[in-house]
């Protein structure tokens, strides 16, 4: 899994579990830290957790987009539209909320 950003200019990082000192949650086998945000933490579950820290900006869109496809969830994504973001999935687009948790379909079916 790999996640290329010009570090020193956009401070964004890729942290995993058992190979960063900043300490992540138990849950979180690994996350894109912008900034000083958790943007998108991928779970132990495989599902991910979105997070843009008050900064609804279209770098931190980039950043979460690119997780996520990084990270097998082609199929979402954020968009903005009206000044509000809403993350486009499988089942249709819902609003975003911060710390909302994106599953893959298969997860979806299976926990059905």
């Amino acid at each position: 899994m790999k996640i290329y950003f010009n570090h020193a200019k956009h401070k964004t990082v890729l942290l995993e579990a058992g190979r960063c000192k900043l300490g992540l949650a138990d849950d979180v086998k690994a996350a894109l830290r912008y900034h000083t945000t958790n943007v998108v933490e991928l779970l132990n579950d495989g599902s991910v957790r979105l997070n843009s820290g008050g900064w609804r900006t279209n770098t931190t869109k980039k950043r979460v987009n690119k997780a996520l496809d990084a990270w097998g969830f082609s199929d979402h994504g954020i968009y903005q539209h009206d000044f509000e973001w809403y993350v486009r999935t499988p089942n249709g687009d819902i609003e975003f909320e911060e710390n909302m948790v994106l599953r893959r379909a298969e997860q979806q079916e299976v926990a059905a």
